[in-house]
């Protein structure tokens, strides 16, 4: 498993130009991929943390990740 110390800040886990292959994956698996949608949006939904809050949470995990997809999409 790699420490943070072994990841430079340049690199990337996620490839902005991966975004791309998301259309792919829901004409292969439609069913799952809607599920995945379903999935994230009740779990933006308010409920017991306010919206904003989700949304600040969700920033500093996909920063701290380097996941573009999760910071194209919030």
């Amino acid at each position: 498993m790699l420490t943070s110390k072994e990841i430079k800040m340049s690199e990337e886990f996620y490839k902005k130009s991966d975004i791309k292959k998301l259309r792919k994956v829901r004409e292969l698996t439609p069913d799952s991929f809607k599920a995945y949608v379903d999935f994230d949006k009740q779990a933006m939904a308010e409920g017991a943390l306010l919206q904003k809050i989700k949304r600040l949470i969700a920033i500093a995990v996909a920063h701290t990740t380097q996941c573009s997809f999760a910071l194209i999409s919030i």
